[in-house]
């Protein structure tokens, strides 16, 4: 499981003014909260932020906040962004306790060009993350899937992934993805139904014109 440390900062918990202050001065306010613990309000540097978020990327990891010689295990829980400049507004990170099971979602990679798509057929990835309940030092970073022999009408469901150092707490029947028939086929398809729906209008309207002669 991968591990990077992260230097926070003590904050007071402040008014909307002061969390505006510490945003014009690139400074991210954050949370840590957990089970049985009290919530702790930090800031960190918003470059060393960034930074971090894209050497884990979609990846599950644990973050080791220091906090002066203190040193909590975390895992980011949420990131809260500005709608238009995408900027980071705020982020939780969950703490986290040895021997102490908990709630993650873990990234789902598909790998591997399936059989079914060379013949025309389209992938459709229904189910990008899934939950399960794990200890810290078992938290998979991703559930990869090799999907090669999946042919046209096959499909992956939560049920088929293996694993066995925690429990996933998702439906077993939940389709994670598909390989759907190729959509010249369903255009098709939907075209002749449009046809026949649009026929009764078409009859209607030479009836009224052999009316009309008459």
């Amino acid at each position: 499981m991968l591990q990077y440390d992260l230097h926070v900062d003590k904050r007071e918990t402040g008014s909307k003014h002061h969390l505006k202050e510490l945003r014009n001065n690139n400074v991210i306010p954050c949370v840590a909260y957990g089970h049985n613990e009290e919530s702790r309000s930090y800031s960190v540097n918003e470059t060393e932020m960034i930074k971090l978020l894209h050497k884990i990327g979609k990846e599950n990891a644990i973050i080791n906040l220091i906090d002066g010689k203190k040193k909590h295990m975390t895992v980011i829980k949420d990131v809260q962004r500005e709608p238009k400049s995408y900027k980071i507004r705020h982020i939780d990170f969950l703490m986290l306790h040895k021997g102490e099971t908990f709630k993650v979602d873990v990234p789902v990679l598909l790998t591997g060009a399936p059989e079914g798509v060379k013949e025309g057929g389209v992938l459709e990835h229904l189910i990008r993350e899934i939950s399960v309940k794990v200890l810290p030092s078992k938290i998979p970073e991703h559930f990869e899937v090799e999907i090669s022999s999946l042919n046209i009408g096959d499909s992956l469901h939560v049920k088929d992934l293996k694993f066995t150092d925690g429990e996933i707490l998702d439906d077993p029947d939940e389709t994670i993805c598909i390989i759907a028939a190729p959509k010249t086929v369903a255009a098709e398809e939907e075209s002749e139904i449009e046809e026949t729906a649009a026929e009764p209008e078409l009859i209607g309207e030479t009836k009224e014109e052999e009316t009309a002669e008459k």
